[in-house]
């Protein structure tokens, strides 16, 4: 099973890169080396080329946006579906308001999962299963699949393969 840890670094490596981001992916590499062939394509890579190519990914690529990161246009084919009530409820019941980022962003729900991952408890247990088998297996493995084809990255690929390997566990 993958650690809280590695949950939070998969929903921080959606994030818009930063000057920091470099040496904090450096520093999670001596846990994670599968993130190391992305770290040395980075290394000789612009900051701005890395934010483009994250912008286009995830944003607001043309002439569409391949790997939107949020589960509406995944599931209902738009953004902000009919999804949203459901994870609204499961954020709710989770103890989570996400009041920034909208519910169906993957990194908050990854965030969900890794918080669920360090609470002992049944209902936690219960509500990490529901998390994985009814939000994020109905359109996880795609997104992964999708962020491996079109991320000309190998840091983006590297995640897109993960997600997918955690679609398979």
């Amino acid at each position: 099973m993958v650690s809280a840890e590695e949950l939070q670094l998969l929903a921080a490596m959606l994030g818009a890169p930063t000057e920091e981001s470099l040496p904090l992916l450096r520093d999670a590499a001596t846990d994670y080396p599968w993130l190391h062939p992305g770290i040395e394509e980075l290394e000789q890579t612009p900051l701005e080329r890395w934010q483009a190519q994250h912008t286009a990914l995830f944003i607001n690529g043309y002439p569409t946006t391949p790997c939107l990161p949020f589960a509406s246009p995944w599931r209902n084919g738009c953004m902000h579906g009919p999804v949203l009530e459901d994870l609204n409820d499961l954020l709710a019941r989770i103890g989570v308001a996400s009041e920034q980022l909208p519910p169906d962003y993957l990194g908050v729900l990854l965030e969900c999962a890794a918080l669920l991952q360090t609470t002992s408890s049944r209902d936690a247990a219960n509500l990490q299963r529901e998390l994985w088998d009814e939000q994020l297996q109905p359109w996880l493995p795609r997104f992964a699949a999708a962020l491996q084809q079109h991320s000309p990255l190998l840091l983006y690929r590297a995640l897109g393969a993960r997600l997918e390997a955690l679609s398979n566990e």
